[in-house]
């Protein structure tokens, strides 16, 4: 799996995610800041998998059994307000791009946001792909 990542200090975001690094490419020259922008490549993952944005950082999974050990060693904040986010988890089923690569269109693919709530009944959640 090809990634297009925004590398702006201010925001972090993705703005395409590949099958073929060609197709990648392809929408990489649609940027014009091509300098705020990079293509990473991720061998290991292939549709469907899972992105969990932290602290503007991406980290790509291929199992849900990593996301599940994952989100079991979050260590829950007592002393926050119940929606403090520790994290987002994406759901990344099909490839994502989008006809302006230089906003952020996050938002329009599958996620959850992984707070205190969540963490509660983190036995109950459901993980499909």
């Amino acid at each position: 799996m090809i990634a297009i990542e925004s590398k702006n200090k201010k925001q972090n975001f993705v703005c395409g995610l590949y099958e073929t690094k060609k197709k990648a490419e392809n929408a990489f020259q649609k940027i014009i800041k091509k300098e705020d922008f990079q293509i990473t490549e991720h061998n290991n993952i292939q549709f469907p998998f899972f992105l969990i944005e932290k602290k503007n950082k991406f980290e790509y999974y291929q199992k849900k059994e990593e996301i599940q050990s994952y989100l079991e060693k979050i260590k829950v904040k007592k002393n926050v307000n119940e929606d403090y986010t520790y994290c987002t988890l994406y759901i990344i089923e099909k490839e994502f791009g989008t006809k302006n690569p230089e906003n952020d269109s996050m938002g329009s693919i599958d996620h959850v946001h992984i707070d205190n709530e969540l963490l509660k009944n983190i036995e109950g959640l459901v993980l499909d792909i």
